[in-house]
């Protein structure tokens, strides 16, 4: 085991069950498209650090017998908990419990977050408890632990799915006297607005992400 853990936060490919504020634009074939696409890009990412990946999802009742498309490559385990924070919280104890002395959790609606932010969360727990990556929305897209730092604490209280999370998080990693180091702000997917944004941004690069090559045979999303 290797002592940077690196976890990704998933939804197993579901339609229906994936981003579901895009889906509402886009529909649910395409949205499953799209996502799988974001996971492709994400991993590809993963791969370039030198760290344990773990993948941590949650599945629907129906398809948890299943095998996982990635249960060959990559350490996994199911998500457990009532809610996000607690989801995050196992997530992050579970790596800890594997071993792995520094544990960095990063979501699923990222594709274009690149390895060196990774990397500077991990340099920045060597003098800091906790490093968190803020999101544009107020959330943020990265959180990470010293193993033994690792508090249930910072995940109370928060109001999940609002632009008040980083806020409240801080707030949390305050009361409790630990360090924290912020990373710089990233912007993830989550909205069709955000969507044509990270497309606007790459679509003059000649190399393309995966979920960009997608983009590029769909673009009619973007008509008016």
């Amino acid at each position: 085991m290797k002592e940077k853990g690196l976890i990704v936060f998933i939804r197993y490919p579901e339609k229906g069950r994936v981003k579901t504020r895009l889906a509402q634009y886009l529909g649910d074939d395409l949205t499953l498209d799209l996502y799988k696409h974001f996971l492709v890009d994400i991993l590809t990412m993963c791969r370039m650090i030198d760290a344990e990946i773990m993948i941590a999802y949650s599945i629907s009742e129906q398809r948890k017998d299943e095998v996982l498309f990635f249960s060959e490559r990559y350490m996994h385990f199911c998500q457990k908990g009532d809610d996000l924070g607690q989801r995050m919280f196992h997530a992050l104890c579970e790596a800890a419990e594997r071993g792995c002395k520094k544990c960095i959790l990063i979501g699923s609606d990222i594709p274009d977050l690149p390895a060196a932010i990774i990397n500077n969360a991990y340099n920045a727990l060597n003098s800091s408890d906790i490093t968190l990556g803020p999101s544009t929305d107020g959330g943020y897209y990265l959180i990470g632990f010293c193993s033994e730092r690792i508090d249930h604490r910072i995940f109370n209280k928060v109001k999940w799915g609002t632009s008040s999370v980083l806020k409240d998080t801080l707030e949390n990693i305050k009361k409790t006297g630990m360090s924290f180091f912020l990373l710089q702000e990233w912007s993830d997917i989550d909205e069709l607005y955000t969507l044509k944004r990270y497309y606007s941004r790459y679509k003059q690069r000649k190399k393309m992400f995966s979920t960009m090559e997608f983009l590029e045979h769909n673009k009619g999303i973007f008509k008016e």
